[in-house]
């Protein structure tokens, strides 16, 4: 089981031995405490914006699932009946390298078999074995569990608005610096490694 890690500051503490009282009121709540700062006169709304969404980012980041990438391929290998390593390599956005290492696990863990393209030896295809479609299923729900979880701070009017905004930005922020839909890397960006 993986070690759950305090997201609070860059000590990353276990949960269950934490050294600040930010860190256990996250514990509690769930909730990551705004820690107060001195804004400076030149700190406007621009810069308490940027801020904000790169601390956002950082606890998404650093949310504890070790295993985030092979659910991830788990999910999208079930909404399928086949899949080409190659497309799901370009389906993620990562590196050849970082796909063979997720598929070399799952294969491993016996949650899919690969098999040599029948129209094209060079393609493997990707198949989920049946102790995989029920990795996959389990990784939805947690998925959805975590997922809500994020936004129940928030009710549906804001949640909405929320959506509405991030949207207005998104399109804003894809015309100005050339950024890819639905949350692909930036066309000049080096890829990484899955987080989520």
């Amino acid at each position: 089981m993986n070690q759950e890690v305090c997201v609070c500051c860059r000590r990353h503490c276990p949960m269950n031995d934490l050294h600040c009282e930010t860190g256990r009121e996250y514990a509690r709540t769930g909730v990551v405490k705004e820690k107060h700062h001195r804004h400076h006169s030149s700190d406007n709304v621009n810069d308490q914006l940027a801020m904000k969404l790169r601390h956002l980012s950082r606890v998404m980041n650093h949310h504890p699932d070790k295993k985030g990438g092979q659910s991830r391929v788990l999910m999208i290998l079930n909404r399928h009946d086949e899949m080409s390593q190659k497309r799901l390599t370009e389906h993620l956005e990562l590196q050849p390298g970082s796909v063979s290492e997720l598929i070399s696990k799952l294969e491993a863990s016996g949650y899919i078999v690969k098999e040599i393209s029948e129209e094209d030896r060079r393609n493997v295809n990707l198949f989920l074995t049946e102790e995989g479609k029920k990795a996959a299923e389990q990784a939805k729900q947690e998925r959805k569990q975590k997922v809500e979880e994020m936004f129940v701070c928030l009710d549906e009017q804001e949640k909405n608005q929320l959506l509405q905004l991030l949207g207005k930005l998104e399109d804003d922020w894809h015309h100005r610096y050339g950024m890819k839909h639905h949350g692909r890397r930036h066309k000049h960006s080096e890829n990484t490694s899955l987080k989520d």
